[in-house]
């Protein structure tokens, strides 16, 4: 089947922006007879269908009607374009439109993408587009918006106009106003500023001397700071190098014991072996005995050889008996000297050790060395436990009575204090260890009770704990009150705080730190550690440890180990060996044993 020649120059005349409406097939005829899909473009007001070579779409087929139907373009009753189809055939050859049969003259609106079917196998299916329609729609609604816009714009207009007007007039009268209140202000303000100028202006002269005077005396102060710091970190340093080489001395002593421990046992091993080799002999002895007491009884000499033989197997009782008494002696004095020696030093390290970190690692809060150390910008260190405290009273620091701005965890000195106390005796580490318990338990005691009770008995155990220095603060709260205007803030500087770092704080850094470095310490130095070297150690070392070097060190190397490799080692390989009867018994009373007795 073939279109007519009307239809497909129409069709290739037509583009896709072409804004006229038109026909696109969907369906033609039989499946074989299926073609490209085509336009088919409405070129008036009225386009036909049918078998008719005159119709605008001829479709030859038997089913449609050779004027099938008409689709023209008509006004609605709002004057909006609108396509309709007319159908002309009647009941054999049908329309379909969207699935729905048309009735014989029956007219009905087309819209875009309506479906059209033609016959009743609907072998013809087409699909109408429309767009001037649309474009006819949008224009038209396009137009209606503009319109309304402007309307309501000139609306707008009009009222803002009426508007301004009585807002000019208002505010005419409202500006002449303003100008009279506004000369009277100025005028008012002229003489306001003049006179705070001036005030500013002496305020300010004031103010600057106040702050030079500030700045010169915090020089002095950082100055004097900086130089207790360096103080404070040689005198940390002199003592650290101080314990070293009193536990490096705690070191060699304790070396010097073991050797004198190893050098005894291997004199033990000695012993017992030479025991076990005189057991042996005796038994040797004891067995050639019985023989030659057999023998004699057979020869006739039995009592005088007897005798003679039996005052040999006593003698040779005897050294193993002595050999025995001098082992367990020289036991007894290895482990009396190894325990007393090393218990001595140790307790004498132990004690100077701990004095020395008992009072320069002490919080001046508490007395006692710190726990959870807290270095505040002044470089001074308190608890965290007591500083925590300290500051629901006051918001300085208890010692320079600086304000309180930072606040840091001294994990190295918590590190050091730790090491330092496994050191120390086991009171001190219970007493250590009781006190963080106490601590932590009542840290969470609190937890459990309002902020006001924490606050309220915080100060009290603050006041408890600080009860010395009330009067310097009452002091201060006098100086301020009588001074109020003209010298309060200076006598902040110069009565109140100076006297905090001069008097009070001062005190606590120059009398009790002081005296841990001129008194106490120095006394630990002169007085008491100076009378555990001239005294005490010093009798340590002229009467018990100078004896345990003049007489007991000194006879190990110069009499009984001197005797150990002259006289008796020498005597077992020359005298006691070779004259086992005459020279080793005599040797052993005469030297070895004379020397212990001198020893000890």
């Amino acid at each position: 089947m073939n279109l007519c020649k009307r239809s497909s120059d129409q069709s290739s005349n037509g583009t896709e922006e072409d804004p006229r409406p038109y026909l696109i097939n969907q369906r033609y005829g039989t499946d074989n007879d299926i073609l490209k899909q085509k336009k088919y473009y409405v070129t008036g007001d009225e386009f036909s269908v049918g078998r008719s070579q005159d119709a605008t779409l001829s479709i030859p087929d038997t089913f449609v009607s050779r004027n099938h139907c008409i689709v023209k373009k008509k006004l609605k009753e709002n004057s909006e374009s609108s396509w309709f189809l007319h159908h002309l055939a009647g009941d054999r050859s049908s329309t379909w439109i969207n699935g729905i049969r048309l009735k014989p003259e029956e007219v009905i609106e087309l819209n875009t993408n309506d479906l059209i079917e033609f016959s009743d196998k609907r072998n013809f299916s087409f699909r109408f587009h429309a767009p001037d329609i649309e474009l006819e729609r949008k224009r038209a609604k396009r137009a209606l918006e503009e319109e309304q816009e402007k309307e309501k714009e000139a609306l707008t207009i009009a009222a803002k106009l009426m508007a301004n007007e009585l807002e000019q007039e208002r505010m005419k009268k409202e500006k002449e106003e303003l100008e009279l209140k506004m000369q009277e202000r100025i005028q008012m303000l002229e003489a306001q500023y003049q006179k705070e100028k001036e005030e500013l202006e002496e305020k300010i002269k004031t103010d600057n001397l106040e702050r030079k005077k500030l700045a010169e005396e915090r020089a002095l102060l950082e100055e004097k700071l900086a130089q207790e710091k360096l103080l404070a970190e040689q005198k940390f340093k002199d003592e650290k190098l101080e314990l070293e080489d009193k536990l490096k001395g705690l070191e060699e002593t304790v070396k010097k014991i073991e050797d004198e421990k190893l050098r005894k046992e291997e004199e033990r091993k000695q012993l017992e072996e030479e025991a076990e080799r005189i057991k042996a002999t005796l038994a040797e002895k004891e067995t050639a005995l019985k023989e030659t007491a057999e023998q004699l009884k057979k020869d006739g000499e039995y009592e005088e050889n007897i005798k003679k033989m039996t005052e040999e197997l006593d003698k040779v009782k005897s050294d193993l008996i002595q050999n025995l008494d001098k082992q367990s002696l020289l036991e007894k004095q290895l482990k009396d000297t190894a325990g007393s020696s090393y218990l001595i030093a140790k307790t004498e390290l132990l004690e100077s050790f701990g004095e020395v970190v008992e009072s320069e690692l002490q919080c001046s809060i508490c007395n006692e060395l710190y726990i959870e150390a807290m270095v505040l910008q002044c470089m001074h260190t308190f608890c965290a436990y007591c500083l925590n405290k300290w500051k629901k009273r006051k918001k300085e620091c208890p010692v320079c009575r600086a304000k309180i701005k930072t606040e840091n965890r001294a994990f190295i000195w918590d590190s050091f204090i730790d090491k330092m106390v496994s050191k120390l005796s086991e009171d001190l580490q219970q007493r250590r260890k009781q006190l963080i318990a106490e601590r932590a338990e009542e840290q969470r005691g609190r937890a459990h009770q309002g902020e006001g009770d924490d606050e309220v008995e915080g100060e009290e155990d603050v006041d408890d704990e600080v009860e010395g220095w009330e009067d310097d603060d009452n002091d201060d709260d006098d100086d301020d009150d009588d001074d109020d205007d003209d010298d309060r803030d200076t006598d902040n500087d110069d009565d109140r705080d100076t006297d905090n770092y001069y008097d009070r704080d001062t005190d606590n850094y120059y009398d009790r730190d002081t005296d841990n470095d001129d008194d106490r310490d120095t006394d630990n130095d002169d007085d008491r550690d100076t009378d555990n070297d001239d005294d005490r150690d010093t009798d340590n070392d002229d009467d018990r440890d100078t004896d345990n070097d003049d007489d007991t060190d000194t006879d190990n190397d110069d009499d009984r180990d001197t005797d150990n490799d002259d006289d008796r080692d020498t005597d077992n390989d020359d005298d006691r060996d070779t004259d086992n009867d005459d020279d080793r018994d005599t040797d052993n009373d005469d030297d070895r044993d004379t020397d212990d007795s001198d020893h000890d």
